[in-house]
């Protein structure tokens, strides 16, 4: 009799078990049917090729491509979702309005440059959590308020020229004035005045312009010579007569024994050198070798090694 006893209740254990983890799984399943699961929310746009991007001149389209991925919280992708492009500043065109994500939560569009103005900002946007904007610009030159050259603008900073043209050839720290001369000359044909922000002669992000230049490179070799020029084709290698049917008579000029230098400051920011000539009659024909572009006012915002830097350039 015990021993049949000991028996019953040593089978009775298992089947309480089983009834217990039952009794667990249902309470379970019917917790688990009240909380409906939470809808996939977009969270994020990546321009997967960064924020800055560009059209150098004889290319068709802007590089890299405008490409976006779209991630939830959590960073997984997401598809079939729409991003809806706009246009922040520029008067340019986006090839598609909107666009869905595929599989793997990448969307493309392009930008193209039909206007007038050489920079754009372009809004990628899913909703108002998950948007982007990125930056576009042209190689060409501009004067005027929104002056630019070689992608940069007057209001740029030092880490956006780093952004589209990488470290300079050279960054020369004068000890005589609070600016930095970051020189592109050799690779670009390009220089940017730099104002020393901080007075600690350090080439920080957040220095501002002081004005910049574009040039022939010093050399016989055309290859590097900067090359965009403005909407009415002035730039290196234009006619000053050509000049001055663009932008009036000049309000000042000076000669050295290595140039001529011509400016219109008050009107749109443009100072010209050309290689000196005695033909002082024939001055229309002299060509353009190298373009300085500052605000209109003509103010510059700190001392500018002029003496030194004007007559290095054609010695």
């Amino acid at each position: 009799m015990n021993f049949r006893m000991k028996n019953i209740r040593l089978n009775q254990r298992p089947i309480i078990a089983l009834c217990f983890c039952l009794f667990v799984s249902t309470i379970a399943m019917l917790s688990c049917g009240d909380s409906p699961t939470e809808p996939t929310v977009a969270a994020n746009v990546v321009p997967m090729n960064g924020l800055y991007y560009r059209k150098d001149v004889g290319d068709t389209l802007v590089s890299p491509t405008l490409e976006f991925k779209v991630t939830d919280k959590n960073g997984g992708v997401l598809a079939g979702q729409t991003v809806h492009f706009s246009l922040i500043e520029g008067d340019g065109q986006i090839k598609n309005q909107s666009a869905q994500t595929l599989d793997s939560g990448i969307v493309r569009t392009d930008y193209y440059f039909t206007g007038e103005l050489p920079y754009a900002v372009v809004r990628a946007k899913v909703n108002d959590a998950a948007q982007v904007d990125i930056i576009i610009r042209e190689s060409v030159i501009r004067t005027g308020a929104d002056a630019q050259a070689q992608f940069i603008r007057l209001d740029d900073d030092w880490g956006t020229i780093k952004a589209y043209n990488g470290e300079p050839d050279n960054l020369v720290v004068p000890n005589d004035y609070w600016i930095i001369i970051a020189d592109y000359e050799a690779s670009l044909g390009f220089v940017v005045i730099l104002n020393d922000d901080g007075q600690d002669s350090i080439a920080s992000n957040s220095e501002t312009i002081n004005y910049l230049i574009v040039n022939d490179n010093d050399d016989s070799d055309s290859t590097n010579d900067f090359k965009g020029k403005t909407v009415e084709g002035i730039g290196i290698g234009s006619l000053y007569g050509d000049v001055v049917a663009v932008y009036g008579p000049d309000s000042a000029r000076v000669f050295d024994i290595t140039f001529w230098r011509y400016e219109w400051p008050n009107s749109v920011g443009l100072t010209v050198y050309t290689d000196y000539h005695q033909d002082v009659e024939n001055q229309d024909t002299f060509s353009v070798r190298e373009i300085h572009i500052s605000s209109p006012s003509g103010v510059v915002a700190s001392p500018a090694p002029k003496s030194n830097l004007e007559k290095e350039k054609f010695e």
